[in-house]
């Protein structure tokens, strides 16, 4: 028992109720105030996919599942893999970042994220790994030969 949970004792219900209720109300006031945060977070982000910010919408996207948003996840995990069809420089193609992003989305059950998991993976053991190193490319040498 720790002392302030020994303090509490001596006062009276009332005033014991008091705490609780008064501790009760600041918890739901944090809480609606990250869901006001998140609801501002997901207007921007949508604003920016739709005026084709794609970069903007991504970094919000993965702020909020960074902070253990599936949906949000899901849908960075999806620009970072399917970046070349939106035709944006700003949005890499990212297969291991965006493996990261769906499985965390996965793991909460989008059935979505989870087939975009499997065929990373599929494509992964599809891709032999090459022993040989990559061929230097020809450059002529001083004398033009």
């Amino acid at each position: 028992m720790n002392a302030t949970t020994r303090a509490t004792q001596h006062l009276p219900l009332s005033k014991r109720a008091g705490l609780a209720l008064a501790a009760t109300l600041a918890l739901l006031a944090a809480s609606t105030a990250q869901a006001d945060e998140a609801s501002a977070a997901w207007q921007k982000a949508g604003i920016a996919y739709e005026t084709q910010h794609y970069a903007e919408a991504l970094a919000v996207y993965e702020d909020l599942a960074a902070k253990g948003d599936a949906q949000a996840a899901r849908l960075a995990g999806e620009m970072l893999l399917l970046a070349p069809a939106l035709n944006d420089k700003s949005v890499p193609y990212d297969p291991v970042r965006a493996s990261r992003w769906l499985k965390q989305a996965a793991s909460a059950g989008s059935a979505s994220a989870q087939f975009l998991v499997r065929r990373i993976e599929a494509r992964a053991l599809a891709e032999p790994e090459s022993s040989t190193p990559a061929p230097v490319p020809y450059e002529p040498g001083p004398h033009g030969c």
